[in-house]
């Protein structure tokens, strides 16, 4: 539900639909993927993802409307990757990409003709006392700083306090020394928030270029820490169009008491019927962080069958001020494929895509 004071942000934003850029695409390619970021690559906005059905990693000139290339993985044998189905991917160069298979906890280092020239495991599932299971997605990609992966994390268990746990998972691919970083903000300790997605951090390099901005589902503030996951400074931002953000439960030790092995309705409606903060994106080419916000349905749309999520971006300069903020119709734009490039905010439109899906379509804004 929106606050009195949505329309003074509204009106003071102005988000300019420059063009709608359309991807050609082939039969095996959908439009949305678990895995997807857009990176600049030699002065070129590149669209890249993971397509699971051919096990391979596809790049896009997006300025150009054109597929760049395609990196087939293996699934098995001595050059394997295993299946992509459950995998995260950040590009480094056209030669160089990293994939991180979730199922397996190992991160391989592939060049373009999909030779792995690095393999290393992250995390073995099968130890107990793990802080922290790595689970970066198209809402918590991998970010790269130096010679560093910064991974966000999901709980493997719930606890009564969360002030000893991490959130971030660090890899250093030149040791392969990994490391946990960046603290939970108290709010998680303070009650019980439901499904373990609203636990998983979403990163982003800071506009500075060396430090990092954290954004936590059911916390109004953002954090920016330095590149060793301490924290520098906090920027509260509440969404225009979210009254506030209330718990599961007050007492955060009823996670602690249910079996969250067996199906919970509640839990579940909790989730898709409570708003929150999906995702942090920085544009350096513009000076701006971008903040999305899901405005989901309410419980008794939910109920009904609206499950269309309706998302809100926050336009904050670099010291975190806000400038305006915009509401978007999730039936017309994906709210997870939301990305930042050199010629301005690419927005995904499931309505396009509806019509004719032999593209992936966005609409290309600027500012």
């Amino acid at each position: 539900m929106p606050n009195d004071n949505w329309k003074s942000f509204d009106e003071t934003i102005d988000f300019e639909d420059e063009k709608v850029v359309q991807l050609p695409l082939d039969t095996s390619t959908g439009f949305w993927h678990y895995s997807m970021s857009v990176d600049v690559i030699d002065g070129v906005d590149v669209l890249s993802f993971i397509n699971p059905m051919n096990n391979a990693i596809y790049t896009y000139d997006l300025m150009n409307s054109s597929l760049m290339g395609k990196t087939l993985l293996d699934k098995q044998g001595p050059n394997a990757v295993g299946a992509l189905n459950l995998a995260t991917h950040k590009l480094v160069s056209l030669d160089s990409m990293f994939i991180f298979n979730l199922m397996h906890g190992v991160m391989y280092l592939s060049n373009a003709e999909g030779k792995i020239v690095k393999k290393s495991t992250l995390v073995n599932y099968k130890i107990d006392g793990v802080m922290g299971n790595p689970e970066p997605s198209l809402s918590s990609p991998m970010v790269l700083l130096g010679n560093k992966l910064y991974i966000s994390c999901s709980i493997d268990q719930y606890e009564e306090s969360y002030k000893a746990r991490k959130a971030v998972m660090t890899y250093d691919f030149l040791t392969d020394e990994t490391a946990y970083v960046v603290d939970y903000p108290e709010t998680y300790s303070q009650a019980y928030w439901g499904p373990v997605f609203k636990y998983i951090p979403s990163l982003d390099l800071g506009l500075d270029g060396k430090s990092l901005v954290a954004n936590f589902s059911v916390e109004p503030k953002i954090q920016k820490t330095n590149d060793r996951g301490e924290l520098l400074s906090t920027h509260y931002e509440m969404s225009s169009f979210i009254d506030k953000i209330e718990p599961l439960d007050s007492d955060i030790k009823t996670a602690v008491r249910i079996n969250h092995n067996v199906v919970n309705p509640e839990k579940k409606e909790y989730g898709l019927t409570n708003s929150d903060f999906n995702k942090i994106i920085s544009d350096p080419y513009r000076g701006y962080y971008y903040r999305v916000a899901y405005i989901r349905p309410t419980l008794e749309e939910f109920r009904s069958g609206n499950t269309v999520i309706d998302f809100s971006i926050s336009v904050l300069t670099e010291d975190f001020k806000k400038i305006g903020e915009k509401l978007f119709d999730g039936s017309i734009y994906r709210p997870s494929m939301i990305f930042s490039g050199k010629g301005g905010l690419y927005i995904g439109r499931t309505d396009l895509y509806s019509q004719d899906e032999d593209i992936m379509p966005f609409s290309l804004f600027k500012l």
